[in-house]
């Protein structure tokens, strides 16, 4: 579609964005500094009354953009996170459909089911630990053991961990 950016375009506009905050908390910051306070500084006398020294509404300002800029941060965190995970979900089926495309190009059409049989065969996960209480233990697996298939899903199709869980479930 016109107008819709990449997943790494997205990524970079979110850097950009993330860096752009970043500036404005630390432009926000040396406003605090400048008055000596910082963001937990009492802005009130010992008696109650506001602080002849400083410029409480300017202090005030800032601390109200810092917490909101950095509510925007956390934000811009987590979308960054989802996009490089989805980067990376892109990456790997691409490298998947490659390497199974290469794989089918190596058989010929005659040995196809062998080469499908040679994909299956090879271990795509290694338990790297088994709870006690879980069914897996229940059922025998352990630590080192090395996973072939679990249903449909094998060496030639998997994806990524996530993607096996929304199978399972």
């Amino acid at each position: 579609m016109p107008g819709t950016l990449s997943k790494r375009e997205e990524l970079e506009r979110l850097y950009a964005e993330r860096e752009n905050i970043e500036k404005s908390i630390a432009a926000q910051l040396i406003v605090l500094q400048n008055e000596g306070v910082g963001m937990l500084d009492q802005l009130v006398d010992s008696e109650g009354f506001p602080r002849a020294d400083v410029n409480v509404h300017s202090i005030r300002t800032a601390r109200s953009i810092i917490i909101r800029l950095r509510n925007d941060l956390k934000e811009i965190e987590v979308q960054i996170s989802e996009c490089v995970s989805e980067v990376f979900k892109e990456i790997e089926q691409q490298n998947s459909i490659e390497a199974t495309n290469s794989e089918f190009e190596a058989n010929s059409t005659d040995n196809l089911a062998s080469g499908i049989k040679n994909i299956i065969k090879k271990p795509f996960l290694t338990v790297s630990g088994v709870h006690s209480s879980s069914p897996a233990y229940a059922c025998g697996l352990k630590s080192g053991d090395r996973i072939l298939s679990i249903g449909s899903v094998h060496q030639g199709n998997f994806i990524s961990l996530e993607t096996l869980i929304n199978y399972s479930q």
